[in-house]
């Protein structure tokens, strides 16, 4: 592997992470969801929650010689007022398929830890589709471990 950096992103990123968001919607509508609306993340609304979440929570990019090559989307105080910890949630994350397996996923969760840990974030959680089991594994791997189930029913 070459030279990885983990960064802060910035809206010059924009256009790359929603590239990245792109690709992951695909691999979720292909395999796990297919409600999802693919073109989403290069849409308006799409490009406007990139943005609030750069200007306003916190995003990491791994940069691979100068290529971005995965990112992370985390949200600081997600709590409800009724939970006694101070969450902390990983929003979304993607890495490009041929970067995958060299540890990159690690290093942007690490770093969002590392963050969550200086602003007093005691609890993470992340959401994964049910079939999902790559990154089921990833996010145990992680040190995450289930606590919810949610269930669904599509309505006729």
């Amino acid at each position: 592997m070459g030279d990885l950096k983990i960064r802060s992103a910035t809206i010059d990123d924009l256009l790359n992470i929603q590239k990245l968001n792109k690709i992951l919607f695909e691999l979720e509508y292909n395999n796990f969801d297919s409600t999802l609306d693919t073109s989403w993340p290069m849409s308006n609304e799409g490009e406007e929650y990139f943005k609030n979440a750069i200007n306003n929570n916190i995003v990491l990019v791994a940069v691979l010689d100068d290529k971005i090559v995965g990112y992370l989307v985390g949200s600081l105080n997600t709590g409800y007022s009724y939970n006694k910890n101070i969450q902390a949630e990983l929003d979304n994350m993607c890495i490009l398929e041929e970067c995958r397996k060299l540890g990159i996923g690690k290093r942007l969760f690490l770093e969002f830890k590392k963050i969550c840990k200086k602003n007093n974030i005691s609890e993470l959680k992340v959401v994964a589709s049910y079939d999902n089991l790559n990154a089921i594994k990833f996010y145990k791997n992680c040190g995450f471990a289930p606590s919810e189930l949610t269930l669904k029913q599509n309505i006729d």
